[in-house]
């Protein structure tokens, strides 16, 4: 096995290495937030 990744591997890693940041992100962000303001009462109801 080479020391060098080969570039569809790296650009796999890179990828899901953003997607787990934003995932965090959102969570810690839903966590914090008051439900009711995210989820109002009566949202589903158009």
């Amino acid at each position: 096995m080479s020391g060098t990744p080969e570039p569809n591997r790296l650009r796999r890693q890179q990828i899901l290495g953003i997607l787990l940041v934003v995932v965090a992100i959102l969570l810690f962000t839903l966590l914090r937030a008051d439900w009711r303001n995210i989820f109002p009462p009566g949202w589903w109801r158009w």
